[in-house]
């Protein structure tokens, strides 16, 4: 399992989320919730990680976020 810090990442993908996501979709969630399904990841807020089981998955959220 590879691990990034929450902290460079979350104000980016917060902002994202409230700005182009919460209010669009028929049933909103937590933040924290589209995270980890849209990136197949787990956010761990009391460690300040994000965790990636794949590769895979980790790369497409760099890329995306870096």
């Amino acid at each position: 399992m590879k691990h990034i810090a929450m902290d460079d990442y979350w104000e980016r993908l917060t902002d994202y989320y409230y700005d182009n996501v919460h209010w669009e979709d028929p049933s909103p969630k937590y933040c924290t919730t589209w995270v980890e399904d849209t990136y197949n990841c787990v956010v761990d807020k009391d460690k300040r990680r994000i965790s990636f089981e794949s590769d895979r998955d980790l790369t497409k959220f760099l890329f995306q976020w870096m």
